[in-house]
């Protein structure tokens, strides 16, 4: 009797942890991940371009593989699959900056630039990890 509160509280206590602990997992999921972070930014900022009809479907669908392939390859445990899914993204990267030379502010264009050189640098670091 006495001891069954102490219980519940213990058991609260544990519960509220469990939770923090999934709410830092959300937070730090891929925080560490440089060209994620760069490829979330670019998402945010390119979000203000004017775009309409089928231009805008294209934009947004490839704007959004580059943050996807970058995440999805992130879980992959071979370098190899990694690759596979970091080259995805910088296809969807290439799509985007076409659309950009089209239509977009010269901000926007040194964005991709930069990330364009992280994606890179990134795909050719995982082909060096297993043809060594």
């Amino acid at each position: 009797t006495r001891s069954e509160p102490k219980k519940m509280n213990l058991i609260k206590i544990k519960n509220k942890k469990k939770k923090e602990i999934k709410k830092k997992g959300k937070i730090k999921m891929l925080t560490n991940f440089r060209t994620y972070q760069q490829a979330m930014k670019f998402y945010k900022s390119a979000e203000r371009l004017k775009l309409k009809g089928n231009k805008r479907d294209q934009f947004e669908r490839a704007i959004l593989s580059i943050v996807l392939n970058l995440s999805e390859g992130s879980a992959k445990s071979s370098a190899k699959e990694r690759e596979k899914f970091y080259r995805i993204s910088l296809g969807s990267l290439r799509e985007v900056q076409t659309l950009l030379d089209l239509f977009g502010t010269p901000e926007l264009i040194h964005e991709a630039d930069c990330l364009g050189a992280s994606l890179y640098c990134l795909c050719r670091g995982c082909r060096n990890s297993y043809s060594n």
